[in-house]
């Protein structure tokens, strides 16, 4: 499913907003498990979820395993 691109003003600020405290923290930060748990709470706020992962895709291109805890309790597989 595609993002949707934001509708108003407003929401595209939220957005942009959060990735520049992102980007923020990304820079000053040396641990990879803060930056990507935080990235992972931020694409919840972005986007209105509960649950966000970041994931690395395997060599066979299609099994993801997760590097982080992230905001979900399990891992959520969609297609094959």
């Amino acid at each position: 499913m595609p993002i949707e691109p934001p509708d108003n003003h407003e929401q595209l600020l939220r957005q942009q907003t959060i990735l520049a405290q992102f980007g923020e923290l990304a820079l000053r930060s040396d641990s990879l498990d803060e930056i990507l748990t935080e990235a992972c709470r931020l694409v919840g706020v972005a986007f209105g979820t509960d649950l966000a992962k970041v994931v690395e895709l395997q060599p066979d291109g299609k099994t993801a395993w997760p590097l982080t805890t992230g905001r979900s309790a399990s891992l959520i597989f969609i297609g094959q």
